[in-house]
């Protein structure tokens, strides 16, 4: 578990004050007693967890690739027919 210290619980505060002054520019907010809060709107929610979904899903298919070369390679037989392969896509590039 980590611990915060005196100091980095007030660096935060501080921070925070910081942005409230900055929202408080923003939205025209003269009291100081006003906390101004944004809410995100759906569709930045919506983008959000599209984006997550297609991170993870990405990640899972390089590892899935990345275990079938694995795979190939090991295999003798496997093996050639992959060094085959990329030697014909080579030399039809050279071409």
């Amino acid at each position: 578990m980590k611990l915060k210290g005196l100091y980095g619980s007030y660096k935060e505060q501080k921070a925070e004050e910081q942005r409230q002054e900055e929202l408080r520019e923003a939205y025209h907010v003269e009291d100081k007693d006003v906390m101004v809060v944004e809410k995100r709107h759906l569709l930045e929610v919506i983008f959000r967890v599209i984006g997550t979904i297609l991170r993870i899903l990405v990640l899972i298919a390089i590892f899935i690739l990345a275990a079938v070369g694995a795979t190939a390679l090991i295999y003798p037989e496997s093996r050639e027919a992959v060094l085959k392969i990329l030697f014909d896509a080579w030399q039809t590039i050279i071409k």
